[in-house]
């Protein structure tokens, strides 16, 4: 007979229940799957910036094919570079003989769909990857779970555990961190066998659960459904593996899910990488796309000031092309510049709640046969700057985006390093493929030495020709993310 040396009261029984960069309007699906999670999960949370460690959807499995449980990993992290498979486990307080492939699913045709699923009797899984603090110590979990399909009154469990060993069954009181949440709502929580204390005991039931937990030594910050829940606990060790598990009572029929899971550790104590957007989101030639992104984008191109409105440029969200008040055709200035610039300006006036940033000429140096003057791209930079000065509440930015040829060919680079009074730089460079990422960081510090000082946006594109696929931008997009995170001169992408 096993024994269960730490006891959770028994549940209830209950019977069986065009443009290279980042433009919106192509089929990037797998890519906006991608920015949604990142910027509803990372980018727009206050206080910190966020390092992914994993992402699950549990979406689009081969049920066939293991039960469905590691099939196709690569397109439900949405192409996050990331290790580690998931290993079943017991569940329970004692060794099984035998654990069943099909006791923990994913996308199980009727009772699961894109979700991991847990059936017959209780049992867990563990991410076979080993999870390293963030630099405040902890981890940020994210998860929707429904403890019994059908059912919100019930006693049976889900569970989140993290330990710091892989060899655990995964029950929820034998962990470093063990919070389990009952179909009815009623929560508790666990370290290494001791009962901890929750700032609430429930939360209101419902037929799914969306935990969101910061968990660090000393302390258990987050949410359930929205409600605030939090805990003075003990030591969370650096690294730690994750583990979800359901109780089901034998014979029940019962059926617990898991969605939507999420870990990330923050890389900064202050907010730095805020902005995320779209090149030529909004304008005639590529159509008006901002409804597509708004929910997952603050940082969007539109093609001129009277493209420019509060239900598009919500937040500061919009960042507006000038470039014609100043350039036609050809390297100096056009004859009326001042009047189409005032004329601009009294408009930006108007609408500066809507404004991030102002973009100059694209890629101004790049000998293509529209490069622009200097000396006249500096006078615009200046006459913007001294307009812009008679209206600073609105923190409105001026940024120019660079080619890479601009930052590697001498007579080139010399005048991106002598273009002054900018607020923002950025640059794009066409590859292939994300093979070719190890350029990325060379062209950033050859941005750093030519604008010292200048917060930097990264232009990651959204089109590779030949064979790449959309998995391979969204691959590139993330690399991209991760190095603006590792770079402090970078404010967004």
């Amino acid at each position: 007979m096993n024994t269960n040396p730490c006891p959770i009261s028994a549940p209830t029984p209950r019977g069986p229940s065009t443009s290279h960069r980042r433009r919106p309007g192509l089929p990037l699906a797998l890519a906006f799957l991608f920015s949604s999670s990142l910027f509803s999960s990372g980018l727009a949370h206050a206080g910190a910036d966020w390092n992914f460690l994993h992402i699950d959807t549990f979406d689009g499995a081969n049920s066939g094919i293991d039960y469905g449980l590691n099939d196709r990993l690569d397109e439900r992290r949405l192409y996050l570079p990331a290790s580690g498979n998931w290993v079943r486990r017991a569940g329970a307080w004692y060794d099984k003989p035998v654990i069943r492939e099909w006791w923990s699913q994913v996308n199980h045709p009727w009772s699961g769909p894109n979700q991991l699923s847990f059936h017959v009797e209780h049992s867990a899984v563990m991410l076979n990857a080993p999870l390293q603090a963030g630099v405040d110590g902890g981890y940020r979990i994210a998860v929707t779970t429904n403890p019994v399909v059908g059912s919100t009154s019930d006693g049976e469990w889900t569970s989140v555990m993290l330990d710091d060993s892989n060899a655990k069954r995964g029950w929820v009181t034998d962990s470093d961190f063990g919070l389990l949440i009952r179909s009815n709502g009623t929560l508790a929580l666990f370290q290494n066998g001791t009962q901890i204390p929750l700032s609430v005991g429930a939360v209101p039931a419902a037929s799914e659960y969306r935990l969101d937990l910061t968990v660090k030594s000393g302390s258990l910050q987050g949410t359930i459904n929205g409600t605030p829940v939090s805990a003075n606990i003990g030591t969370i060790p650096g690294t730690v593996y994750a583990y979800l598990g359901a109780y089901i009572d034998p014979g029940s029929g019962m059926v617990s899910t898991f969605d939507d899971f999420e870990v990330r550790v923050a890389t900064s104590t202050q907010k730095r990488v805020s902005r995320m957007g779209y090149f030529w989101a909004d304008s005639a030639p590529y159509g008006a796309h901002i409804p597509e992104v708004a929910a997952h984008s603050n940082f969007n191109f539109v093609d001129g000031i009277d493209r420019v409105d509060g239900g598009k440029c919500a937040g500061k969200s919009c960042v507006v092309q000038i470039r014609w008040e100043f350039f036609i055709k050809g390297p100096m200035l056009r004859p009326d510049w001042e009047t189409q610039w005032q004329n601009t300006f009294d408009k930006i006036k108007k609408k500066q709640q809507y404004i991030a940033a102002l973009y100059h000429v694209d890629e101004p140096f790049l000998d293509t046969g529209s490069n622009v003057d200097l000396t006249a791209m500096q006078t615009a930079v200046n006459r913007v700057r001294t307009d812009l000065a008679t209206i600073p509440a609105a923190d409105i930015k001026q940024m120019a985006v660079f080619s890479e040829p601009e930052l590697m060919q001498p007579t080139m680079y010399a005048k991106v390093s002598g273009l002054q009074n900018l607020d923002w730089v950025g640059f794009d460079r066409y590859v292939p493929s994300s093979a070719f990422f190890a350029e990325i960081p060379t062209l950033i510090n050859r941005l750093k030495a030519a604008q010292p000082g200048k917060p930097i946006v990264l232009v990651p594109q959204s089109f590779f020709s030949g064979s790449a696929t959309d998995a391979d931008i969204a691959r590139s997009t993330w690399l991209y993310y991760r190095q603006a995170l590792l770079d402090d001169a970078v404010v967004g992408f």
